[in-house]
């Protein structure tokens, strides 16, 4: 059986100079979730912050002030990430973008390549509905948004995966 992450990453706005704010990674099979508030790093403070993107989130400046500090999530997370078969995000550009980000503060270059999470399912399940993710649209907190997509993937895909390799 192959070794799946769903990741989420929330950042600081959706535009090519903002940095990410939090990120949390789960494993549909075991249920375990991970998540973390990311303290910016000193380059990344002149970065762009979209008041927008705090209004939706909730996270403000003050709360990462105090968070832990990106290059030592990243160098926590890589291991997990980089041992990983599958990295499944719903939003790959952006969460691939923003993981980079945050594998750089910590000097680490190699990063997990993150697919799309509805392909992978559809893979899997042509038929899939996603009844279950449009009934629990993701709130914008990347623990919560990677327990939804967890569900999601037990719902649609969970029975069929076992046989896959």
């Amino acid at each position: 059986m192959k070794d799946i992450l769903i990741i989420d990453i929330e950042a600081s706005g959706l535009y090519s100079d903002s940095y990410p704010t939090e990120i949390a990674y789960g494993d549909p099979f075991s249920r375990n979730i991970e998540s973390y508030l990311i303290k910016p790093t000193t380059f990344w403070q002149g970065l762009y912050w979209d008041p927008e993107a705090e209004k939706i989130t909730g996270i403000t400046k003050e709360k990462i002030a105090n968070a832990v500090p990106a290059c030592d999530i990243a160098k926590l997370i890589a291991p997990i990430l980089n041992k990983a078969d599958i990295v499944l995000s719903d939003a790959p550009e952006w969460d691939q973008r923003w993981l980079n980000m945050l594998f750089d503060s910590g000097g680490i270059h190699i990063t997990p390549k993150i697919e799309s999470f509805h392909r992978f399912v559809n893979q899997i399940n042509p038929s899939a509905e996603y009844r279950f993710l449009e009934n629990n649209l993701p709130v914008h907190r990347a623990e919560a948004d990677v327990r939804i997509l967890m569900e999601c993937f037990i719902e649609e895909a969970w029975t069929l995966f076992d046989g896959v390799e």
